[in-house]
């Protein structure tokens, strides 16, 4: 084996993680606890915790991580045996109780045991569960690839031959980045008998060690918990030996979907026939390969055979599901959400023929799928129809009297608020007022300048609330420049808002070179962030600084200058309006009001700040995590991704005056900086102001 080999694919294992196997360890009784690819130690140690009777060891193959870990055995007053050997040549005798590791899952070697070929960390597992005592733990972080992977189905059922595979607890994407980006799990074995039943979690904060530690080692079952559940064995070995959590959560949440959905909900691989030859080629799916950015396409709509290989193929039983809405349906938020819950996230994110089996399809009746598809149709040949009118109209402008009564009748779809339905409040009310307030055209430009400003100033406080606090650390002064936010103003936004679209463009450039997924790991994905960092919005944006530049510095105004001024802001505003009506249409933005727990689920009372109109509506929701009740959140109701807003930049008040619930901004604070001023900009009439915020202060000071 080739040593270097071995050692570069180690990785350091954060901090939370040592916690959570920490945790795990502490109700096991050991007296001897073992670690194959040691390190630094600090695993090692933090594992042995305070049991004073214990004896540790440790193998580490390279010299430089040996001597390193040796200095922390040392200090650690613990009993320690140390080898710099490679673990596969280490003598060791049989007697383990206890082994973690965060083996080397990276790299690239093999070894043969009981007949059959074991790879990479794979190799450390094997030979681990050997030297255990009977009833003796091995802990291990492994990649997803070894749980679903058809390749090492053998070895999976061997080790449950074997030993037993006690439970798998799912880590985040992002547990190693910007090391790699590699989807990994924790799996407990036990030298036992394979148990009747096989614990299945997901960790996603250091709050959540508790309730897993408490599940697992108490055998505790919560019906309608998705986070932490049991699963008989014998279903495991019905789904082909697959021990990846995310195919256990999907089935789970299959059940409870087909008793709350309002269609008929099935598995997608009871809606696909097997025989190939007994359908129509109109009947045939083809899905994207690549996990990232799925997308499905009708086989007839591929002239080119070679790009068929991208694709997975699928035969649709066109008597329970029309192949074109299955296509839309796929195509939609909820089909990407269940495609991206079935993607097999390993080293890349790959689909493959039987996990996407697993997709759930809401199937409505034949008659309202083709009312579904007859819409989508019928939206593509208006968005058609409307550019041909206007191609035409550029053409010959004076032909505007025969297209004038056309181009009122689709405007008169605007008086019903149709665009702005699904559109988050703040934008929705402020594009609504800038488009259709007062005749006034003093009053039209103060609305047109509100509309840029609040946008401004909304999309700087997202991009600022999604970006990691490590980033915001290290390019403290990219991103707040030299401007001085006691009093803030249009220009302040536009200069911060454009920093920050210019460090997420910069993300997002280092991502392609290093395959540092940052962006990626942000709620609601890349090319969300990347929609909010477009161009064309600062660019326009700045635009419009020059022009209120103009109008407050220009003395008195005529009409004509404010017509002429009006005029040129209509073309900002609408490119403005489409682009983030495209970045935030799949979002909502949410007031939680109060919230409780049950087994491990959280229900959420909210309010929901959406369209135009007033009250907000109230509505509940079960998540798998807490909320602050006193913060705006950007929310998809479908994924349940969430982004919680810096509640010291915007906030939901309700006016002490008048009753009014309210978008607020901030604005300034006071000389003494104890107190800070907010502002509106869906005309209410009141101020708001409270004491300065934690964050402010920061900032400020």
């Amino acid at each position: 084996m080739n040593e270097s080999n071995r050692f570069s694919g180690e990785i350091p294992t954060p901090e939370s993680l040592t916690k959570l196997i920490t945790a795990l360890c502490h109700e096991i009784p050991a007296g001897k606890i073992l670690d194959p690819a040691c390190g630094n130690a600090k695993l090692l140690i933090a594992a042995a915790g305070n049991k004073e009777t214990i004896v540790i060891h440790g193998v580490e193959i390279d010299p430089n991580a040996y001597l390193q870990s040796e200095e922390a055995l040392k200090s650690s007053g613990k009993k320690y045996k140390l080898w710099n050997q490679d673990f596969f040549t280490t003598e060791l005798r049989n007697d383990f109780d206890l082994v973690v590791c965060h083996p080397p899952f990276i790299s690239h070697f093999s070894q043969e045991f009981e007949g059959l070929k074991w790879r990479n960390f794979s190799g450390f597992l094997i030979k681990s569960l050997q030297i255990l005592n009977q009833g003796g733990y091995a802990i291990f972080i492994i990649s997803d690839s070894f749980l679903f992977s058809e390749r090492e189905r053998k070895n999976r059922n061997l080790l449950s031959e074997r030993y037993s595979l006690s439970a798998v607890i799912s880590l985040p994407l992002d547990t190693f980045v910007p090391f790699c980006r590699i989807k990994t799990s924790i799996v407990i074995f036990r030298k036992s008998q394979q148990a009747a039943k096989i614990f299945f979690a997901k960790y996603s904060e250091s709050k959540g060690i508790e309730n897993i530690i408490r599940d697992f080692h108490y055998g505790l079952e919560h019906k309608n918990s998705l986070q932490n559940f049991w699963i008989d064995f014998e279903k495991i070995q019905e789904s082909d030996s697959v021990w990846q959590y995310e195919h256990y959560r999907n089935l789970r949440e299959f059940e409870t979907r087909k008793t709350n959905s309002k269609y008929p909900v099935f598995l997608l691989g009871d809606l696909i026939l097997e025989e190939e030859n007994q359908s129509i080629e109109d009947n045939f799916l083809l899905i994207q390969k690549i996990a990232y950015s799925p997308k499905v396409l009708l086989k007839s709509e591929i002239t080119d055979a070679e790009k068929f290989r991208n694709y997975i193929e699928i035969n649709v039983d066109n008597k329970k599901i029309l192949p074109q809405y299955l296509k839309l349906y796929l195509n939609s938020e909820q089909g990407k959400k269940q495609l991206s819950a079935v993607s097999r996230q390993g080293i890349t994110s790959l689909f493959q023929l039987e996990s996407i089996k697993n997709v759930q399809i809401e199937v409505p009746e034949i008659p309202i799928q083709f009312q579904i598809i007859e819409t989508g149709q019928k939206l593509t040949e208006v968005s058609v129809t409307v550019q041909s009118l206007e191609s035409r109209f550029y053409k010959d402008l004076f032909d505007y009297s025969k297209l004038y009564s056309l181009v009122e009748k689709f405007h008169q779809l605007d008086r019903e608020d149709i665009s702005f339905g699904d559109l988050i409040y703040p934008l929705a009310t402020t594009f609504r007022i800038a488009r259709k307030g007062s005749p006034n055209l003093s009053s039209q430009m103060n609305s047109y300048f509100k509309m840029f400003e609040m946008v401004a100033e909304l999309n700087s406080i997202v991009l600022l609330s999604a970006l990691p606090e490590d980033i915001r650390r290290e390019r403290h002064n990219d991103i707040w420049g030299q401007d001085n936010y006691k009093k803030t103003s249009f220009g302040v936004w536009v200069g911060l808002y454009r920093r920050l679209t210019n460090i997420y463009n910069s993300l997002a450039r280092n991502q392609q070179k290093q395959e540092i997924s940052v962006l990626d790991n942000l709620p609601f994905g890349k090319d969300y962030y990347l929609k909010l960092s477009s161009k064309k919005i600062v660019e326009n944006l700045s635009q419009i600084t020059e022009i209120r530049n103009k109008s407050e510095h220009g003395g008195s105004i005529s009409e004509i200058a404010i017509q002429e001024a009006l005029n040129k802001m209509h073309s900002p505003l609408m490119e403005v309006f489409k682009e983030l009506s495209n970045a935030y249409s799949a979002l909502d933005l949410i007031y939680p009001q109060w919230m409780k727990k049950t087994h491990g689920q959280y229900t959420i009372n909210f309010k929901r700040l959406q369209g135009t109109h007033y009250p907000y509506s109230e509505e509940i929701i079960t998540t798998e995590f807490d909320v602050n009740t006193e913060s705006l959140y950007l929310f998809n109701l479908i994924s349940k991704e969430r982004l919680e807003l810096i509640s010291d930049f915007i906030k939901l008040i309700q006016c002490p005056k008048c009753g009014h619930w309210s978008i607020y901004f901030y604005s300034k604070t006071n000389s003494s900086k104890t107190k800070a001023d907010y502002i509106n900009f869906d005309n209410e009439i009141h101020d708001y102001n409270c004491p300065t915020g934690d964050f402010l202060k920061k900032l400020l000071d």
